[in-house]
């Protein structure tokens, strides 16, 4: 083609240039501020041309109906683009399709680019809107590559593809140096962008071939209506897109891949030798600032430190000389990329004091035009963590040992002071370490802020595969594939808590203010990886040792709420390490964050558990404590009093001491008396009131016959009339009665006590059975409480009384079939063979255990050990021993049950004269593998066992 046009033509390519920069592209936002904090605008500021596609319709007169012209759908279809009513327009188009299938396509794609910068969509949603816009885009070009409007939609397809679909990838990686995901992504997205450079550089030639042929008269046509122009402009617009694709291919490359460099030394040496850019002033191109920075960033990376330092400053200078102040503000990101390049390139080279200048300059820029540009300072701040190691390393080849350590120390001071602004300003700064970390990298060789990194960031890793996992579960994913996610995410808290262990450990090595996190994270992974007492205990050392920790009170909590758990674990209540635990938690929580609501509500349960584990006078203490507004206020003021009695009955009888231990009771119930009508909290549930009245009468009896014999009568007139004043109050009757039982009893009237019972089950017999059972359940642990405190006469009047409940518990049963279904029958009758057997009834007990035992039905294990229970006390050892060993091969191996039955095993084998040997290893070997052996009594008399074998060793 001939010179004509070409000195118009870099006059065009000048004013296009300057149209760009005032341009803004919309991207997504949401994600750039995932990978930096702030959106980079790239897109919207690197030198680009503008491409308006205008959009025509085109309907032939003969077939446009009137309502096509009193309205014009281009002009409407317009008209809902530049509202952002999308969805109004998608609908329309419906209806009301253009009559051109290019405009058509056109117009999908402009739905999916307004989808796209709508900032109230999420990031998934928006970035789906631009990926399908950009395929779009393709399909039309590939349709109709033959169109004149084809060179723009090339054009316009690239520049999405580079400031679009890429930036989130180039960004990461220039700011934040990006995850070899970011680099996968960049390299397919600027594959893409270099295919239709190459594509649109063809069709420019094959233009200007056939321009040159064609004649005059046509080409002043053409000229005339613009179309020689825009070629000629499109030339020079392409060069410059496609350095700026080469070099973020080249970005994307692996740093061991030769083509790497190759492609940064092509963009450099372009970008020198058609230097018009780089020489000629800003205010006439609105492109120098920018080439610069492309120019000094592709030298930086091919090792020209000098070029990459010369054309970064003055990249820098450019931009600061700009007077405009829209197009200042347009082009801050490349100042920002121009000191971040040169730091690195100063620190490369071990220009040191120049790195720490360059540092300082970047701070003071970002501190006068992005204050609160979290993005930047993350960049600013990995940047000044990479001169630190530079330094630290450097220092250490010189053998500079003490100036290694001190610039160790400082690897990532600024990243700390960063992440210390704001939690989600840790969460990004941790995830930038993370992502910076080389693989495989030796654990025990982390700075402690890198540990900190790696823990939060599995925590987080762990997370999402929480969610994968359960997607999967519900998807149509198969069972490798969820075994595969359930593996990654069992790696990820595994690894969590290893490494948080380790600097855990290592508390004098590591800064004060990491421990407490380290700490609190440790916990967390031990709880998501199902270790909760682990969890519990490492929770509890946070809230204790780092009360100024700012997750210290929610350790507490979690404490308490998962040790609660453990607590109510069928499976794990009865053991005393676990109410010991529980009981610290709630002490942490309720001492140490006193001043907290969840401190006040769960002080109620302190006490409860206090009381429970027989501290009643602690109990009675933290119940008075509870808050006067607390839900269970009322439980409270009860419970405060039952504690007290509690602690009267938990006393010798027949101590003269307790007397005024029980007056203290009586007065207790009184003040809660006068307090439930008074207190809001209590007076207005009268209903309720009137229960907790009734039980603190009843309390107050209790107390009393705890007391001695003396206090007997006075419990028993306490009670007087108690059905009567409180008719309502069935669920408190089976206590009644026991105290009158036992009063009577104490006081010598049996026969009283005996005609109880039956006027009883007649006045009431709807209720009498659950009474009884209470009564009968309540003695049966007496009973025993007596027997192992070796109190055998008191024991043995006990559980005459309650082999007398069980009788009466089974003639209530069997007068009237309907109370009862057969599995109910059989617990009848076991129950009445153990209460024979309690009252040493040896004989009738092993009859009543035998009929339990229904060869047809399935075998009762509580059953077959009570049989076993009875030939042991007849001493029929040898006739016992096979049924114990039935109850030990059908028990689990956590049940209490199954140790019993171990036990008497051994003892009947001891008694048997089996060898001692035998039995010393088998007590040994449960020891060691069942440490509590089912709980202290059964412990100690394992122990008992164990001696007596001892001494029958040769």
């Amino acid at each position: 083609m001939s010179d004509r046009t070409s000195e118009l033509a870099v006059q065009r390519v000048v004013t296009g240039l300057h149209v760009a920069v005032g341009v803004s592209v919309d991207r997504t936002a949401c994600e750039m501020q995932a990978a930096t904090g702030r959106k980079l605008p790239h897109a919207a500021l690197l030198v680009c041309p503008v491409v308006l596609l205008v959009f025509g319709f085109a309907a032939a007169a003969l077939g446009q109906n009137p309502e096509d012209r009193r309205l014009d759908p281009a002009e409407f279809r317009q008209g809902l683009r530049a509202r952002g009513l999308t969805e109004l327009l998608e609908l329309y188009l419906e209806d009301v399709p253009p009559i051109d299938d290019d405009e058509h396509l056109l117009l999908r794609r402009e739905i999916n680019l307004a989808r796209f910068a709508d900032a109230s969509r999420s990031p998934a949603d928006r970035r789906a809107a631009l990926l399908e816009a950009n395929r779009t885009l393709e399909t039309l070009i590939n349709q109709r590559s033959d169109a004149p409007r084809s060179f723009d939609w090339r054009t316009e397809l690239v520049r999405s593809l580079l400031y679009q679909e890429a930036e989130l990838y180039y960004s990461r990686i220039l700011l934040r140096g990006g995850t070899v995901e970011d680099r996968r992504k960049l390299a397919g997205v600027m594959e893409r962008a270099l295919h239709w450079c190459e594509v649109q550089r063809e069709a420019l030639e094959q233009e200007r071939a056939r321009l040159e042929l064609v004649p005059a008269l046509v080409y002043e046509r053409l000229e005339l209506s613009g179309h020689v122009e825009r070629i000629e402009t499109l030339k020079p617009r392409l060069d410059y897109l496609e350095r700026w694709s080469t070099f973020y291919r080249g970005l994307a490359r692996d740093p061991q891949d030769p083509r790497r460099i190759e492609e940064f030394s092509r963009v450099l040496e372009e970008s020198q030798t058609q230097s018009g850019l780089l020489e000629s002033p800003h205010s006439a191109t609105h492109a120098q600032a920018q080439s610069l920075l492309l120019a000094g960033m592709a030298a930086r990376r091919v090792g020209r430190d000098v070029w990459a330092t010369e054309y970064l400053n003055r990249a820098y200078g450019v931009v600061r000389s700009i007077t405009d102040a829209t197009e200042s503000e347009a082009l801050r990101w490349v100042a920002n990329l121009a000191l971040l390049e040169g730091i690195r390139v100063h620190a490369e080279s071990r220009r040191f004091e120049q790195s720490e200048r360059a540092l300082e300059r970047m701070s003071t820029y970002l501190g006068a035009t992005a204050p609160d540009d979290f993005g930047l300072h993350l960049a600013h701040a990995l940047a000044e963590s990479d001169v630190r190691r530079a330094q630290s390393r450097h220092a250490a080849v010189s053998g500079d040992t003490g100036s290694a350590r001190h610039y160790r120390n400082m690897w990532f001071e600024s990243l700390q002071r960063l992440a210390r602004r704001r939690a989600d300003y840790r969460d990004e700064v941790y995830a930038a370490v993370y992502e910076r970390m080389p693989a495989g990298a030796d654990v025990a060789d982390l700075h402690a802020f890198e540990a900190c990194a790696l823990v939060a960031s599995s925590l987080s890793e762990a997370a999402e595969l929480d969610d994968a996992v359960a997607a999967a579960r519900v998807g149509e994913a198969s069972p490798t594939e969820t075994e595969a996610l359930e593996a990654r995410r069992s790696a990820a808290l595994k690894r969590a808590v290893s490494v948080a262990r380790l600097f855990t450990d290592l508390a004098g090595q590591v800064p004060a203010e990491l421990l407490p996190e380290l700490a609190f994270n440790l916990a967390v992974a031990q709880l998501r990886s199902g270790h909760p007492q682990e969890a519990v205990r490492a929770f509890l050392r946070v809230a204790r040792d780092y009360p100024r920790f700012p997750q210290a009170g929610a350790a507490a909590i979690v404490a308490v709420q998962e040790a609660a758990k453990l607590a109510e674990s069928p499976s794990l209540r009865s053991r005393e390490e676990i109410q010991e635990l529980y009981l610290e938690a709630l002490q942490v929580l309720t001492t140490g964050y006193s001043h907290t609501e969840d401190a006040r509500y769960w002080r109620f349960f302190l006490a409860q558990l206090l009381h429970d584990l027989g501290r009643y006078h602690e109990a009675a203490a933290a119940f008075s404590q509870v808050h006067a507004e607390h839900e269970y206020r009322a439980h409270a003021v009860v419970l405060r009093i039952r504690s007290m009695a509690s602690a009267l009955g938990a006393r010798a009888d027949n101590d003269e001491g307790l007397v005024p231990e029980a007056m203290a009771v009586l007065d207790a119930v009184d003040q809660a008396a006068r307090r439930m009508v008074s207190e809001p909290a209590l007076a207005d549930r009268p209903s309720e009131l009137v229960g907790f009245l009734a039980e603190a009468e009843l309390l107050a009896a209790e107390a009393l016959l705890s007391a001695g014999r003396v206090q007997a009568e006075q419990a028993l007139t306490r009670l007087q009339s108690f059905e009567q004043r409180y008719p309502e109050q069935g669920r408190l009757l089976g206590r009644v009665l026991r105290v009158r039982i036992v009063a009577l009893e104490q006081l010598g009237r049996l026969v009283e006590a005996e005609r109880t019972l039956p006027e009883y089950v007649r006045r009431d017999p709807e209720n009498a059975g659950a009474t009884l059972q209470a009564l009968f359940e309540s003695l049966r642990a007496e009973v025993e409480r007596l027997r192992e405190g070796g109190e055998e006469e008191l024991a043995d009047r006990k559980a005459a009384s309650a082999l007398l409940l069980a009788e009466q518990i089974q003639a209530w049963v069997s007068a009237d079939p309907s109370r009862a279904g057969e599995g109910q029958k059989a617990a009848v009758g076991l129950q009445l063979a153990w209460a024979l057997l309690q009252a040493k009834h040896y004989a009738e007990a092993e009859r009543a255990f035998s009929s339990c035992l229904d060869p047809a039905k399935p075998p009762d294990i509580q059953a077959i050990f009570g049989h076993a229970e009875v030939l042991y006390r007849l001493e029929r050892y040898a006739d016992a021993l096979p049924l114990f060993n039935r109850v030990l091969a059908a028990s689990p191996p956590d049940q209490p049950l199954r140790f019993r039955a171990l036990l008497r095993d051994l003892q009947c084998r001891t008694s048997l004269g089996h060898p001692p040997e035998g039995i010393i290893s088998v007590i040994r070997q449960q020891k060691y593998l069942h440490d509590d052996m089912g709980g202290p009594k059964l412990r100690r008399e394992f122990d008992v066992l164990h001696r007596r074998n001892q001494d029958r060793l040769p």
